[in-house]
């Protein structure tokens, strides 16, 4: 009985998981994505931080560009997963599984690949420059990866549509990479530290520079991920149960 109930959880995982690297260009991305964003998009944000004077070093804006490339793949797959899962979902709820079970297994999945996403975009820094916290530094970007993830799971929860679901959520990593960072001064004081974002680049900054950092950035961070995720599990919970 209890190989059964393992073989419930661990087939449905297994399939997600080849449904994804069936995919050739997912795991192309993998590897394009965040060599533009770390190679290219860093070297243009540390140009544009020493006509500001911002004090944004070439090793921030390089580590910047990873986490962002770790946190706009998991939050893409987190997206696409789910609006193209719909028909997949419904067939599992009528052989027998819960909602709940559905949840926790795409969960699973995002899991996985925002590991996957972390490790690429981390292997492809380490090009670049040696950090002093390896640690520090690869569980920040793996916590902004996770967010991300749970974002496109609310997102594709919540809106039907591919397109303009794709859109709102490359909108809203626009604003939060860009707008709310260090590029535009310190935004706590219009509200943009509320961005998914916000406090995962802070601590990332500070150990890319060495320098410590206040750990109750990481009670926010854990915050953050534990409503973003509440909210993404009730929507994909309920948008299942209609299934």
């Amino acid at each position: 009985m209890s190989a059964e109930r393992t073989a419930r959880w661990t087939a449905p995982l297994s399939m997600f998981v080849r449904e994804y690297f069936r995919t050739t260009l997912n795991i192309v991305l993998l590897v394009v994505i965040p060599a533009l964003v770390i190679f290219a998009v860093s070297d243009s944000l540390s140009r544009i931080s020493q006509v500001f004077a911002t004090g944004l070093t070439t090793d921030m804006a390089e580590s910047m560009g990873a986490l962002w490339a770790a946190a706009f793949l998991t939050g893409m797959m987190g997206f696409f997963m789910i609006t193209g899962a719909r028909g997949a979902d419904r067939r599992l709820v009528r052989a027998g599984y819960r909602p709940l079970q559905i949840v926790a297994l795409r969960f699973a999945v995002i899991a996985i690949f925002g590991g996957l996403a972390t490790a690429a975009s981390y292997l492809l820094l380490l090009t670049r420059l040696t950090p002093i916290d390896h640690a520090q530094m690869l569980l920040v970007m793996y916590l902004a990866a996770l967010l991300y993830g749970a974002l496109g799971v609310l997102i594709g929860s919540l809106i039907p549509g591919e397109l303009e679901g794709s859109f709102a959520l490359l909108f809203f990593f626009v604003m939060d990479a860009f707008i709310a960072s260090p590029l535009f001064g310190d935004p706590s004081g219009i509200g943009l530290n509320l961005l998914p974002t916000f406090y995962p680049t802070k601590v990332l900054l500070y150990v890319t520079a060495g320098q410590p950092h206040d750990s109750v950035h990481w009670v926010y961070i854990g915050a953050y991920a534990a409503v973003v995720g509440m909210l993404a599990a009730i929507s994909f919970h309920r948008a299942a149960a209609r299934g």
